[in-house]
């Protein structure tokens, strides 16, 4: 099988990560990543032989100026790729779609983006399917890939009546901890319900749901709070067993000192995870509570990570090279190195 050329239009937090990942591909080659102004980031990605463009002719000679490489400019770019991951700061998308539209080149853009830029919201284990052969998609968020890894187990077995959720959100990426994100304080959403629950819903459109967030002064990720009416009683363990079907949600314990959000980061760095990245969601198994119908638990988000093994799984299901989720998500996890298990 030909390998699908990749390109990342973007190389901040989740761009680099992608790049790296699609490295370790055996059916993706990278063909490079775009920049606009030379920064540390550029400086260590030259290092590592990953190819850069400008983002247009001024931008490459400043990244020439600077000692960087420039392999050309956009143009250059794009006419060499099949997909591209568009990893651009939220709200440029529509102007890059058009721009990749008129090369003829298939996009992935991320969560910032809104679902009508294509119209299909990504989640692989949910409607992989459903893009394959698409001309673009968008990977949803790292909190809505969060909520829809851990519902919809319980909706595709018919066990959902409403799900409830609480997100306390991290303040800033911790790239940018210095220079903005709440201090000494907590900053509520700007509605009820919070766009997470109707993003969701593009992805799992039966999806009962209502979401509430707060930005709090952390950098480490997301906890979220989940409270799930079932329709029908069920035991812990049958809880469990269902949360942990869910091929990138793993559970972590209390009892062994995972006691906060500090200490499974901890835990990443101690397995030796590039960046400390976890892709999965992590929930406490010893401190779910089920009493009757009602279901609640915590659960762990690395923002920075989660949604690059969905990039992944997307590039193959927009390219057509992979018609079966499962294989995709199988062939992704096994390169990255996801688990079901820390222990």
């Amino acid at each position: 099988m030909e390998k699908v050329k990749v390109g990342i239009n973007g190389y901040g937090v989740i761009g680099k990560r992608i790049a790296e990942a699609v490295l370790l591909q055996e059916d993706m080659e990278l063909v490079g990543v775009t920049a606009r102004t030379p920064d540390y980031r550029l400086f260590s990605a030259d290092r590592k032989g990953i190819k850069i463009f400008g983002t247009d002719f001024e931008a490459c000679n400043r990244l020439m100026e600077a000692g960087v490489k420039c392999q050309g400019d956009f143009n250059h770019f794009v006419k060499g790729v099949d997909v591209v991951i568009d990893a651009t700061p939220a709200g440029v998308g529509s102007d890059n779609k058009v721009k990749y539209d008129g090369f003829e080149v298939k996009s992935i853009f991320q969560g910032g983006e809104s679902h009508d830029l294509t119209g299909l919201s990504f989640v692989a284990q949910v409607n992989y399917k459903d893009a394959i052969g698409k001309q673009s998609l968008r990977v949803v968020s790292c909190n809505t890939t969060a909520i829809c890894r851990t519902t919809f187990p319980f909706v595709e077995k018919g066990l959902l009546e409403k799900a409830y959720m609480a997100l306390a959100r991290r303040g800033v990426d911790p790239v940018d901890s210095h220079e903005k994100g709440p201090l000494g304080t907590v900053v509520l959403e700007d509605s009820i319900p919070s766009h997470q629950g109707p993003d969701a819903k593009t992805v799992i459109p039966n999806l009962n749901i209502l979401t509430v967030a707060v930005a709090v002064p952390v950098t480490l990720g997301h906890l979220h709070l989940a409270f799930l009416r079932l329709n029908k009683e069920l035991s812990k363990a049958e809880v469990v067993e269902i949360l942990k079907s869910s091929p990138r949600v793993v559970a972590i314990n209390y009892k062994d000192g995972i006691t906060a959000q500090n200490q499974l980061v901890e835990l990443m760095r101690d397995m030796g995870r590039p960046r400390a990245d976890m892709w999965e969601v992590a929930f406490w198994e010893d401190l779910l509570h089920v009493e009757g119908k009602d279901v609640t638990f915590y659960y762990q988000v690395h923002n920075e990570a989660i949604v690059v093994p969905e990039n992944i799984d997307a590039i193959r299901a927009i390219s057509g090279n992979e018609a079966d989720p499962r294989k995709s998500i199988q062939k992704t996890n096994q390169s990255l190195g996801i688990v079901s298990s820390f222990t």
